[in-house]
């Protein structure tokens, strides 16, 4: 894959079993590049941290530990699947 080869993640959509939100705006991103999503964009408010796509509250509604993070492109098509239960696992170690 060439170095300059971007993804336009408009449309992609984060799910879970309760929930869906699909990105609804141009968030562009290359190999090798991160972004980072948060529910808040204001630097002051949010201990620092520049945002690149600022996402509503409800994105971060998770039910249980049973539910599980998908990631699709605009096509439906799941690209990666995280379990909630892991993923606190790892954010709190």
């Amino acid at each position: 894959m060439s170095e300059n080869y971007t993804v336009n993640l408009h449309g992609y959509s984060f799910t879970t079993n309760n929930w869906e939100a699909t990105i609804s705006d141009d968030v562009k991103i290359r190999p090798g590049e991160f972004k980072v999503f948060g529910n808040n964009g204001d630097k002051i408010t949010n201990g620092g941290v520049p945002v690149d796509y600022v996402y509503s509250p409800e994105w971060n509604t998770f039910n249980n530990d049973d539910d599980t993070l998908y990631f699709s492109n605009i096509e439906g098509k799941v690209l990666e699947a995280l379990n909630i239960a892991v993923l606190k696992k790892a954010v709190n170690e």
